[in-house]
């Protein structure tokens, strides 16, 4: 969760200022708990830590949107996709 002018934390604070509701799932390649705790308490749904599986992240979506089942594989998300469009 770092970056050149604002870190991550920063940046939730900010959207979270303009937009309460908004849903936020941070990531971050310098995981602690501390980091993770302040994250959840300033109003992150989630932290993934790097690297993560594209089924993580996945995951992590469908948990963070309340729309789908926690643990969805990428394959069978792909796969509904293209049934749903072809």
């Amino acid at each position: 969760m770092r970056m050149p002018k604002l870190d991550g934390l920063q940046t939730l604070r900010r959207l979270k200022l303009l937009k309460d509701e908004v849903k936020v799932v941070m990531m971050t390649g310098s995981y602690t708990r501390q980091l993770e705790a302040e994250a959840l308490a300033e109003g992150a749904r989630d932290v993934l830590m790097k690297p993560y599986t594209v089924e993580e992240l996945i995951g992590v979506v469908w948990r963070t949107l309340a729309s789908g089942p926690p643990d969805v594989k990428a394959g069978d998300l792909l796969e509904s996709r293209v049934r749903s469009t072809g």
